[in-house]
C-alpha cells in the first residue's frame, strides 16, 4: 500500500485486483444494460436534470448586457470575449469555431465577421446564445460534467459469485470495518469511458449538514433512492476505485487540491471563471495528485472524517475533490466499492442493502 496524500488520506494498492477478476467483473457488466451516466446525488433536485428548451428573444439577465460582453469596454463583441462570457458564466471552456457553430444552431450570423456592435446587439438573440450555451453545457460529450456508462452488480444477489465473495473478504481485511457496514454498503458501480469519457472533479458523498435529510442507504423504502420526492444524501465514507484494464492514453484520476495547506470551497466554486479546479479536460495535469490508470490497481480515499467522539462517520471532507480525466485513446473500465457508514445519531439504523441471511451465515 502507497500513501499519496494526507488530506484526505489516499492509497494506491496495486495488484489488489488480478487479471482475471477484473476481466470478470467487465464481463459481468457487460452482460447487463449499460446507462448513460448521469451526475447527481441523493440531494440533486428535478429541475437540475432536466435539459430545458432554448427560448429566443432578449435576455433579461447577464447576457442581456452590452457591457457584460465587451470585456475591454471598446465598444465591439469579439469571438474571444464569446469565449471568455462563456467561461465566466457557463464554466466553457470554447474554441472560435464551437462558438460559431453554436451561434448557427440558434441562427444567429452577427458574429459571421468576427465582431458584434452595439447596434448589432440591440436586435441580437441573447436569450438564445445563453441557452444554447447552458445546453451546451449540459449535453455536449466534450463540455456536460459526466460522460460514461455505467451500470450494477450487487455483490449480495450474485452471493455464490467467487470473485465478489473474496473481493467482500479482501475488503473487510482492508478497512479494518465491520460486517454490518460493508455488506450493508452500495452496489458496485462499474463504469465505461469511452474516448473524450470523463467525469469532472466531484464529491461522492454529500453534505453531513443536511439533517433533515436521511443517509439513501438508511431510507425505509428502496423504491424512493433518488426519486425527487424523498431527498436523501448520500454518506459514502470510503470510496475504492479499481482500474479493469489499462488506458493507452488519458483517463487518468485527478484528486485537484489534495494536500492543499488551505481550502476555501466557497471560494473555489465562486472563482471558477478565473481557475475551474472541476473542469479536468483543462486542468487535468495541474491537479495536486494525478493517478495513472492500471489494471488491477485500486485506490482508496476517506471522502468524510472521522468523529472523534463517537468514532462512527463525521464531516465530509472538501479535500476529498476528485475526478477522472478525458479518455484520449482506447477505453477505461473502472468499478467504485462506496463503503457506507452512519453519522452518530444513526448509527443504529440498519442499511437497507444489508442482508442478515449472508451476515448470519458468515458468523457459523
Amino acid at each position: 500500500m502507497i500513501t499519496r496524500a494526507m488530506k484526505p488520506p489516499i492509497f494506491e494498492i496495486p495488484n489488489f485486483l488480478s487479471d482475471e477478476e477484473c476481466d470478470h467483473i467487465v464481463n459481468l457488466a457487460e452482460k447487463q444494460k449499460m446507462l448513460n451516466s448521469m451526475a447527481r446525488g441523493g440531494l440533486t433536485k428535478l429541475e437540475d436534470t432536466v435539459i430545458p428548451q432554448i427560448e429566443n428573444g432578449k435576455s433579461s439577465g447577464p447576457a442581456g448586457r452590452f457591457y457584460e460582453w465587451d470585456d475591454n469596454h471598446d465598444g465591439i463583441i469579439t469571438l474571444a470575449e464569446v469565449a471568455l462570457f462563456a467561461k465566466k458564466h457557463h464554466f466553457l471552456v470554447v474554441s472560435k469555431k464551437e462558438i460559431l457553430d453554436m451561434l448557427h444552431i440558434i441562427n444567429v450570423s452577427e458574429m459571421d465577421d468576427g465582431k458584434i456592435t452595439f447596434e448589432e446587439f440591440q436586435t441580437l438573440n441573447t436569450h438564445g446564445i445563453d441557452g444554447i450555451m447552458h445546453v451546451t453545457g449540459l449535453t455536449h460529450p466534450k463540455h456536460r460534467h459526466r460522460y460514461s456508462e455505467q451500470t450494477w452488480i450487487d455483490q449480495r444477489k450474485d452471493k455464490h459469485d467467487p470473485v465478489l465473495n473474496a473481493l467482500q473478504e479482501r475488503i473487510l481485511k482492508l478497512t479494518g470495518l465491520s460486517k454490518e457496514i460493508i455488506y450493508g454498503s452500495e452496489r458496485i458501480q462499474v463504469v465505461r469511458y469511452a474516448a473524450q469519457g470523463h467525469y469532472h472533479a466531484h464529491y461522492d458523498s454529500e453534505t453531513h449538514t443536511r439533517t433533515d435529510a436521511p443517509c439513501c442507504h438508511q431510507v425505509e423504502d428502496i423504491s424512493k433512492i433518488f426519486s425527487f420526492q424523498n431527498p436523501c444524501r448520500l454518506c459514502r465514507y470510503i470510496t475504492i476505485l479499481y482500474y479493469l484494464n489499462d488506458v493507452k492514453d488519458g483517463g487518468e484520476t485527478a484528486f485537484p487540491v489534495a494536500d492543499n495547506a488551505t481550502l476555501n470551497r466557497t471560494y473555489m466554486e465562486m472563482s471558477r471563471a478565473e481557475y475551474d479546479h472541476y473542469n479536468l479536460n483543462e486542468n487535468c495535469k495541474n491537479s495536486n495528485l494525478v493517478i495513472k490508470p492500471k489494471k488491477g490497481l485500486a485506490v482508496v480515499w476517506y471522502n468524510h472524517l472521522r468523529d472523534e467522539k463517537s468514532g462512527w462517520m463525521g464531516a465530509m471532507d472538501d479535500y476529498s475533490l476528485h475526478g477522472g480525466c478525458s479518455v484520449n485513446q482506447g477505453i477505461k473500465w473502472i468499478a467504485n466499492n462506496w463503503i457506507t457508514a452512519p453519522y452518530p445519531d444513526t448509527y443504529l439504523k440498519k442499511s437497507i442493502w444489508f442482508s442478515s441471511v449472508d451476515y448470519e451465515n458468515e458468523k457459523k
